[in-house]
């Protein structure tokens, strides 16, 4: 199977890469020489047309000196012909055919025969005069070289233009054959592949599902079947673990109801007084204590149903109240863990007022405080931020602890997940408290989430959208 998957895959993208690189390699081509067309092209232009006005300028000087013997335009028209010299120079390199090099060649060298002419002899000699009438010949000359070079730079660019319809032609048909030869090979190996694939989606969807009970078979290569087989053990472990989880919730129930009735009991003889007078302090804890059950018993009840998708939008008693009520019942119901770990208490945020499920909210809420009390240092700070915008309202809950592992990250939120092994002095939970936090909110319609960017400590945030009355 392996094998073949392989193989499939490389015959079907070994023709998109080669097309893809056939086709980088052609535009690249044309991109290149059109860029070298267009600065050679520029460049001849420009140097054709400077050396019209340079024998524009140099005769100009060469009359005038002519007329008024001044050595000055002589040194004047000496300048000007140095630069003329130098154009030359560059249309040589530039110039592509023999017909263009010969005819710089002969400007040259008549523009020398000018300047050796006005150097050897007397401004009103006859060798002067005859040399001035060489001008005319040298601007016809500069013309047919910009006409020349205009034909050249069309010739190139119409080769250009050919060149690109053949790569535009064969890119064409290049496509068109990869687009059906692909269509080919996907469908003949996705015969191959995708149904005993499609067998094991199957099965999956069905563990997702829960059914856990209905026999698992995949027909299909060496491998997939073998893979069937694993699945149909996955299967049977997985049914076993359903039943004793169920087993293990009903003996819970049993177990913590029973010991919980008896602090309960107990509680309430120490409040009522019939072990003796409490002081304050000592109706104080009692009463936590007495409160503390209660919570427990709740906890305990929702624990148990967690499993029975009870959490519904449909089933929320929705109720109108303010978060620091809650905030303020769960401090006062964690008061002796804070006092003994010396935790200070930070609360920051408006108050705001909610209209949802009260016991599930403050089931959420604490589940995050006491996860935040119990993994924080002695001498620690919990922290609540409640945020209000437009829209939503977050309430984020952090301690410096030593926070989640980056291992962890993904599965903190599922039931029964412990996590790595936490330090020392944190006591292992039982797994349940996140997964029950989420699903309280979830059942609201907000989200809770693991905010990553922190340097300490674990921090939560809860996102409820506002409800309407």
């Amino acid at each position: 199977m392996l094998g073949l998957v392989l193989l499939g895959f490389s015959v079907v993208a070994l023709p998109p890469i080669i097309a893809a690189i056939r086709a980088a390699a052609y535009v690249n081509d044309l991109s290149v020489r059109s860029e070298d067309l267009v600065a050679e092209g520029l460049k001849l232009i420009t140097e054709g047309e400077l050396l019209s006005e340079q024998f524009t300028a140099m005769e100009r000087n060469a009359r005038q000196y002519r007329v008024l013997d001044d050595d000055s335009l002589l040194q004047l028209y000496d300048e000007k012909h140095s630069r003329f010299v130098d154009s030359v120079n560059v249309l040589l390199g530039l110039s592509k055919t023999q017909a263009m090099r010969q005819r710089l060649d002969r400007m040259k060298s008549d523009a020398q025969s000018i300047a050796l002419a006005l150097r050897k002899n007397a401004p009103d000699s006859v060798q002067v005069d005859e040399a001035l009438q060489s001008f005319p010949d040298l601007h016809g000359m500069s013309d047919d070289y910009l006409v020349e070079s205009r034909r050249y730079i069309n010739n190139q660019l119409h080769t250009l233009r050919e060149t690109a319809h053949r790569t535009r032609q064969s890119l064409a048909w290049q496509g068109t054959a990869l687009v059906f030869g692909t269509l080919a090979l996907v469908v003949f190996f996705a015969r191959l592949i995708v149904k005993p694939i499609r067998q094991t989606g199957t099965a999956i969807r069905q563990f997702g599902d829960g059914g856990f009970n209905q026999p698992i078979r995949i027909n299909g290569p060496p491998e997939i079947a073998n893979l069937g087989r694993e699945l149909e053990w996955l299967r049977r472990r997985l049914n076993t673990l359903e039943q004793t989880k169920g087993k293990f919730l009903r003996h819970m129930s049993h177990e913590l109801k029973t010991p919980l009735a008896s602090i309960r009991e107990g509680t309430e003889l120490l409040i009522d007084g019939t072990a003796g007078q409490l002081n304050t302090t000592q109706h104080e804890v009692a009463s936590i204590l007495k409160n503390n059950g209660l919570e427990l018993q709740s906890m305990i009840e929702n624990l148990l149903n967690f499993s029975s998708q009870q959490a519904m939008e449909d089933s929320l008693k929705l109720t109108e109240f303010k978060l620091s009520r809650i905030i303020n019942e769960i401090r006062e119901n964690h008061h002796l863990s804070l006092v003994g770990k010396q935790i200070r208490w930070d609360v920051q945020g408006k108050d705001i007022t909610l209209i949802a499920d009260r016991d599930r909210i403050r089931a959420a809420l604490d589940n995050l405080v006491s996860n935040a009390i119990r993994f924080s240092p002695d001498a620690g700070t919990v922290s609540i931020h409640v945020h209000l915008d437009q829209h939503d309202y977050s309430v984020e809950v952090s301690d410096q602890g030593p926070g989640i592992n980056e291992v962890d990250e993904e599965l903190i939120f599922e039931p029964f997940f412990q996590g790595r092994k936490p330090g020392h002095g944190h006591l292992r939970g039982t797994g349940l408290g996140l997964s029950v936090a989420r699903e309280c909110i979830e059942s609201h319609g907000g989200t809770i989430e693991l905010v990553k960017d922190r340097d300490v400590g674990a921090c939560f945030r809860i996102t409820l959208s506002r409800y309407e009355k």
